[in-house]
Parts: C-alpha cells; sequence; structure tokens
C-alpha cells in the first residue's frame, strides 16, 4: 500500500519512479524472507523474465525514437492545433493510432505522454490512450496481443493473411476512431 501511495506523490516531487519500484521489491523481498514465505530462489521463479525483456525493448524504442526527435515532432505537430479543438484530439487519435500501428502501442503510448507532457490537458491524453487502444487493429505488429492472436490462429491452421488483417482492420479503425473521438470532443469537461 505504501508503494501504491508513494508513486504519485514522488511524480509530483519531481522524484524517480524507478526508486519507488525498487524499493517496494526490497521491501517485499524482506517481508517474504523474515516471515519465511518462500526463498528469494523460489520467488525468482515466478519473475516473467521474457516480459522485463520486452518492457526493456520498449523502453530502448522510445529512448532512441526520442533522441532522434520523434517527440519533440510530435510536440510542434500538437501543438500546431487549437488547444481543445476538434482539430487537436483528431490530430493526436490519428497520430497515437497510426503510431501504435506502426511501432506497437506501449512505446507509442510513453512517446505520446511525452510529447503532450503535462501541460496538455485530460482530452488530448485521453485521444491518444483512444487513438492507441484503436490503432493496433490497423497491422498485427500494433500490439502484443494481435501477435500473440495470429500465432496461435497459425498452429491451429488458420492463416490470416496480412492483407485481410489490414483491410478488416482499416473498416474496423476508421469509424471507430472518428465515433470515439467525436465522442470525447462532445463530452463535457
Amino acid at each position: 500500500m505504501l508503494v501504491f501511495v508513494a508513486y504519485p506523490i514522488s511524480a509530483a516531487l519531481g522524484g524517480h519512479i524507478w526508486m519507488i519500484a525498487l524499493a517496494g521489491a526490497v521491501a517485499s523481498l524482506a517481508i517474504a524472507w523474515r516471515h519465511r514465505v518462500a526463498s528469494a530462489r523460489k520467488l525468482l521463479r515466478h519473475v516473467s523474465f521474457d516480459t522485463l525483456v520486452f518492457l526493456w525493448g520498449v523502453f530502448l524504442v522510445v529512448a532512441a525514437l526520442r533522441h532522434v526527435g520523434v517527440v519533440d515532432r510530435l510536440a510542434s505537430l500538437y501543438a500546431s492545433a487549437p488547444s481543445g479543438s476538434a482539430r487537436e484530439l483528431g490530430i493526436v487519435g490519428v497520430m497515437a493510432a497510426l503510431g501504435s500501428a506502426a511501432v506497437d502501442n506501449h512505446p507509442m503510448s510513453i512517446l505520446n505522454m511525452m510529447a503532450l507532457g503535462a501541460h496538455g490537458g485530460s482530452r488530448p491524453l485521453l485521444a491518444a490512450l483512444v487513438g492507441g487502444d484503436i490503432g493496433p487493429r490497423l497491422l498485427p505488429i500494433g500490439s502484443l496481443a494481435g501477435l500473440l492472436w495470429m500465432s496461435l490462429l497459425r498452429r491451429d491452421g488458420v492463416e490470416v493473411r496480412i492483407g485481410t488483417f489490414v483491410r478488416l482492420g482499416t473498416l474496423v479503425l476508421l469509424p471507430t476512431l472518428a465515433l470515439s473521438l467525436a465522442l470525447l470532443w462532445l463530452s463535457p469537461g
């Protein structure tokens, strides 16, 4: 509970979130050791190293894209539209959708959060989340779930061609994204 409360406090004070996560992990290990819940070796067997490698890859992609100026370009593109306008929500939502389809929704969501920053307001952040959630339906590489889904289908002898995935994804993405962003723009607040 203490770690859960410490995250927003640390973020508000400009602290490093990783320090809170590390302290929480060390405290959890100490509690498990103290109460003889499990040995460190047994606990280590429950760590999903493939997930950790995946997350490391996400942050590597984000760091590389930030280094080459993608965050700055997104920020200037988002700032080109009047704040709170339908145009701003459209630009943010469409870029989030296209970016998520191309580089996966996890790194794109981080890039969008960096580009929008604290001054973005809640609606552009929500538009980025909407686009980031819908965009991966455009290409299977847009989300880990899409890749896993295609892999499971292939194992069962069902072949989904990329062209079919893109055609159906486009048919679903365009009206869903347009309607979602319109409802977001029309919502109070």
